[in-house]
Order: C-alpha cells, then structure tokens, then sequence
C-alpha cells in the first residue's frame, strides 16, 4: 500500500530484496546455498507481498563493476570486491531520483558501523543516514538493544564531526 505505517513513521514505495551475490567476507563464502537457489527461495518468500521485489541488481553489480574497471577474465572477476557501496553507486547512476534505505540487522550494522565494510562510511554518506536496523530475536535482547542503540548514537556523533 501507499500508506505511512502508523507505529514506524515510514513510507516506502517499493521494497527491494537483493541476495547477496557473492559475499564479501572470505569466512562467509561457501556457507551458503547457490545464489540461484537463494534467488527463488526469495522468490518464493516475497512475490505475493505488494510492492515488494525480488531483484538480482547485486549480480548486475558484479558484471557493471567489473565493465567499469575494465576486468573481463574469470580470474580476475573471481578476485573482484564489490560491497554495497558499489551497488548503491549503480542504483544511484541508473535513477538518480530514488532515495534508497538500507535495512539490516542489528549484527550487520555493528558491523558496517565497526567500519569493517569496505566504502563503509561511504554507505553512511550515500544513504544520507537512511537505515532500517532490525532486531535479531535472541536470548539477551535487552544487552543487545542496549549495545544496538549506543552504537547508533555514536555513528551519528562520528559522521557530524
């Protein structure tokens, strides 16, 4: 729907899902399922649902990355690093009207906001602070919640000055 959602405030025209292609991390990769595999199974979970879409725009990054920096051998495309701020550098250049959030988790934002993401100060900037901070359920979601919302004051203080 077009409505603002009475208890968050928010309005979002579109909601976009994007698997991770190929996961920055070393440690991460091969934990996964295919990305195709994960590309249906989002599929399967989100087509129903208005105004939300399934995309494979981080796929696209990979290939308009590895254009843009002439990288054409599969070895070399193999080595590639391409994070989320490469892909909001594409979105951004494809249709430069849109205003794009990110939505994560708690555990993601400590760690973008650990500036352990590469460009991570860049998405901060990029977003013009526009984050959606999901919190995981766990056992010791108040220490959590306490930790999530510190950090948040902190990066807001680290990105004015």
């Amino acid at each position: 729907s077009n409505e603002t959602d009475s208890e968050t405030g928010l309005h979002f025209d579109e909601v976009r899902v994007l698997p991770v292609y190929r996961h920055m991390f070393d440690e991460k990769r091969g934990n996964q399922a295919s990305y195709d595999d994960r590309l249906k199974l989002c599929h399967l979970a989100f087509d129903h649902i208005p105004n939300v879409v399934v995309s494979d725009e981080e796929r696209q990054c990979f290939d308009w990355v590895a254009s843009n920096n002439g990288v054409t051998t599969a070895k070399a495309k193999a080595k590639m690093r391409v994070g989320t701020a490469d892909l909001l550098d594409m979105l951004i250049e494809r249709n430069e009207s849109t205003q794009y959030t990110l939505a994560l988790g708690a555990d993601t934002f400590m760690n973008l906001t650990e500036w352990k993401w590469k460009r991570a100060k860049d998405i901060l900037n990029i977003l013009d602070g526009r984050l959606f901070v999901f919190r995981r359920l766990q056992t010791q979601i108040r220490d959590d919640d306490d930790i999530t919302t510190q950090r948040l004051k902190t990066v807001s203080l680290e990105m004015k000055g």
